[in-house]
């Protein structure tokens, strides 16, 4: 009897939970340049608010400005998302915290509650790209104004 009751529980579950959306690939190659920021979005238990006790979940953004043609991305913000840092890529998302970037890696589609934003990002490369004041003044690097103060989510 148990047993049947876990195996309808299960199932109920996977019938309610709502279908990849059919438009997009499960993942996509991507190149994409943007502002990389840090940002703070509740998290567990109820992922609705850090006054409410929620934990905060501390992630990086690409905040985007070009979409490569042909690409199932938009312009909007895409979360990063670091599987395993075996090559300092935390490091690196501090040091160009604030500064516009290309990133080269796989775009997917949020799947839980941690996924912040419609589209994540998992990079295989991290590169400073020249901002458009930069291109108009050449060696010229973004202010520290232009992204938020805070270091980032630290790992």
């Amino acid at each position: 009897m148990k047993s049947l009751l876990l195996m309808v529980s299960f199932i109920a579950g996977a019938v309610s939970m709502p279908a990849w959306p059919s438009e997009y690939p499960q993942e996509e190659p991507i190149q994409i340049t943007g502002m990389l920021l840090p940002a703070v979005f509740p998290g567990p238990p109820n992922f609705e608010s850090i006054g409410a006790g929620d934990r905060k979940e501390e992630v990086w953004l690409l905040r985007s400005a070009t979409v490569p043609p042909g690409s199932h991305a938009r312009t909007e913000d895409y979360q990063i998302v670091v599987l395993r840092d075996l090559d300092g890529t935390f490091a690196r998302l501090r040091h160009l915290s604030g500064h516009r970037v290309a990133i080269t890696g796989t775009l997917w589609c949020q799947i839980s509650g941690h996924h912040h934003t419609p589209f994540l990002i998992t990079p295989r490369a991290i590169d400073e790209a020249p901002s458009d004041s930069a291109a108009a003044t050449p060696g010229r690097r973004p202010s520290a104004e232009a992204g938020p103060a805070s270091g980032g989510p630290q790992r």
